[in-house]
């Protein structure tokens, strides 16, 4: 660390320094435990049954916004592991769905609050058949409270208008929209 860089909270989860920015204005910042992460955006293709391809999110429990937030199944990459390898792990975790890593397609990273912490996330999207048995998940409960299969448009929608839906969410579906693994349409607007 810097000499400039002075310490105010250090824990195996998180740590918070100050350091000089322009005109030596200190900065806060925030460095997660890790620093990485890795999130999978499980995709159900159409089928005729139904006809928009489907997303999976979970419901997790989250102290500081004083509720619950419906997110991507996500977790931190350990060391030594690839961003594939540690996303396929906390997915099939948290969902028991097994996928190996290199069944993932990668989507990109991401820093999800730049202002704030250096984290990088990477995102990654998996095809799963349009057979697929979404009552089939083993959840993990001391994580995941409940889990749903929304229809993608649906999830964008709702994280556009509910606060209780993660930015993650939404980064996915434009970034698996913008690889052609779904065909979103924007031609919905809501009301102002």
């Amino acid at each position: 660390m810097p000499e400039s860089e002075k310490v105010l909270f250090d824990s195996p989860f998180i740590t918070v320094l100050h350091f000089p920015w322009r005109e030596n204005q200190p900065y806060t910042v925030v460095r997660p435990r890790t620093g990485r992460g890795g999130t999978v955006l499980a995709i159900i293709p159409p089928s005729s049954e139904h006809p928009e391809s489907r997303i999976l999110v979970v419901s997790q429990d989250r102290p500081p916004i004083g509720g619950t937030s419906w997110e991507l199944p996500a977790g931190g990459v350990d060391e030594g592991e690839t961003g594939a390898q540690g996303a396929a792990r906390e997915f099939s975790e948290e969902t028991g769905i097994l996928v190996r890593p290199e069944a993932l397609v990668d989507l990109g990273m991401v820093h999800a609050n730049p202002a704030f912490a250096d984290d990088q996330i990477s995102i990654f999207a998996v095809m799963l058949p349009s057979d697929f048995d979404t009552r089939s998940l083993d959840i993990q409960a001391d994580e995941i409270n409940d889990y749903a299969w929304l229809p993608a448009s649906k999830a964008l929608e709702l994280f556009i208008l509910e606060p209780s839906y993660s930015s993650l969410i939404s980064t996915a579906l434009l970034k698996a929209n913008y690889y052609g693994l779904l065909d979103l349409e924007f031609s919905k607007k809501p009301k102002l």
